[in-house]
């Protein structure tokens, strides 16, 4: 039987797709629309660390059930869900928890506005039988570009981001990008103080945490970028469930990724030789992600409350049983017992 490190990863290739694990063994790999179970004669090879496996249901949602000679149970699926006309979809599945399980596949997805989904996409996204979809957008953002009605979705409309004074944050790439410089220092500071403040008495983040604990899942939550406020709500989901705060740091960086041809149109297209450093953070901060902004959250929660666990009981009401429950759902055993 295999360490507690043994660890898959699939990459999504013209040819089909790769699958990477981190230890060698006799594994066999089982292709499968369900992250929860699996065809014995969808069988697609047997294969000792790297697989190239090919697509047996083209434009749907892939998941691989990996069984080695031990017993062991892995699933693997990539990471993102390849929208063209959604950005930055992807899922939280796989990440290994604290005790040994890891989250389950296929309960939550976050992503970008969904604004300009189109026909064929709005097919495959009705396919991952989503409950839930909360946007975390202000009233003026979602001005610019609703959300299409989802059938089947329960759609909720819940701004993360709210003043002191009640005011709703509009974060409008559009209007962001025409701040002189001077704006640009001043919203920058601003902008790293609203990550310290959305993690205390967010109504859609209660709201979200209720939906996960009736088992109302799966869940997409989104924003415009889908980046900061949806990057907190991720956050806050793999924290509860006992995720690692390096492995989350990792999750949050992956905007980077995802979204790296924008964030090198946007340095190409709005910073200039010359201009302050704050002036590229700024944009950064705008197009992608900067890894200082969730850690000033997460220091947030430490600073209030000393640890996680005090945090979601005096914030959510999660413990003892009900964070146990949490887990129970959402976590599953890479071998059975």
């Amino acid at each position: 039987m295999h360490g507690e490190t043994v660890w898959f990863e699939t990459q999504r290739r013209p040819e089909g797709y790769r699958i990477f694990g981190t230890e060698e063994g006799a594994y066999t790999a089982y292709h499968s629309l369900s992250p929860d179970g699996f065809s014995p004669d969808n069988s697609v090879a047997g294969f000792a660390r790297e697989l190239l496996a090919p697509d047996l249901y083209p434009g749907r949602r892939s998941y691989f059930h990996i069984l080695d000679e031990a017993g062991g149970h892995f699933v693997t699926a990539p990471r993102d869900l390849g929208f063209e006309s959604v950005r930055n979809f992807r899922e939280l599945g796989g990440y290994p928890a604290a005790d040994g399980r890891r989250v389950r596949w296929g309960r939550f997805y976050r992503s970008a506005r969904l604004g300009g989904i189109t026909p064929e996409e709005k097919q495959r996204f009705a396919q991952l039988g989503i409950r839930v979809v909360l946007d975390l957008r202000s009233d003026g953002e979602i001005a610019q570009m609703p959300d299409p009605v989802f059938e089947g979705s329960e759609q909720k409309v819940i701004s993360a981001l709210i003043q002191k004074n009640k005011q709703q944050v509009n974060l409008d790439p559009s209007v962001l990008f025409t701040f002189s410089p001077e704006e640009m220092l001043e919203d920058d500071a601003a902008f790293t103080e609203r990550y310290r403040q959305m993690p205390f008495d967010n109504e859609a983040y209660h709201y979200l945490f209720d939906k996960l604990e009736k088992g109302e899942t799966p869940v997409l939550f989104h924003c415009t970028a889908g980046k900061d406020r949806t990057g907190v709500a991720a956050m806050l989901i793999l924290l509860a469930l006992g995720v690692s705060w390096e492995t989350i740091k990792e999750d949050y960086m992956l905007t980077n990724l995802f979204c790296g041809d924008i964030l090198d149109e946007v340095l190409d297209k709005y910073y200039k030789p010359g201009q302050p450093e704050h002036v590229r953070h700024f944009l950064t901060c705008i197009a992608g992600v900067e890894l200082r902004n969730l850690e000033a959250a997460y220091e947030s929660v430490l600073a209030r409350y000393g640890d996680v666990q005090r945090y979601f009981s005096e914030e959510f009401g999660l413990q003892g049983a009900r964070m146990e429950r949490l887990r129970d759902r959402y976590l599953e055993e890479v071998r059975p017992r």
